[in-house]
């Protein structure tokens, strides 16, 4: 699991806070520091901000990580 995020960022804050809570083991990527990153978000994804978390080859925008059905999947 890759979570992409920005310097400052409160959602990306609480996002990594959830995945440390539940022991989730993921990697972090500040997305202002590797162009290739943006460009491999932009093909996947309408726009680029963060969090973004890429898990299983599927990237989810920070809304969509807190929907039950992603939480209920990578608590699986």
């Amino acid at each position: 699991m890759i979570l992409y995020t920005l310097p400052g960022c409160e959602k990306c804050k609480k996002v990594k806070e959830y995945l440390t809570e539940k022991e989730i083991p993921f990697s972090e990527i500040n997305i202002l520091t590797n162009k290739e990153v943006i460009k491999t978000i932009q093909q996947n994804m309408e726009e680029v901000y963060a969090p973004i978390l890429y898990y299983k080859n599927q990237y989810y925008d920070g809304c969509e990580v807190f929907r039950w059905r992603f939480l209920n999947e990578i608590n699986d």
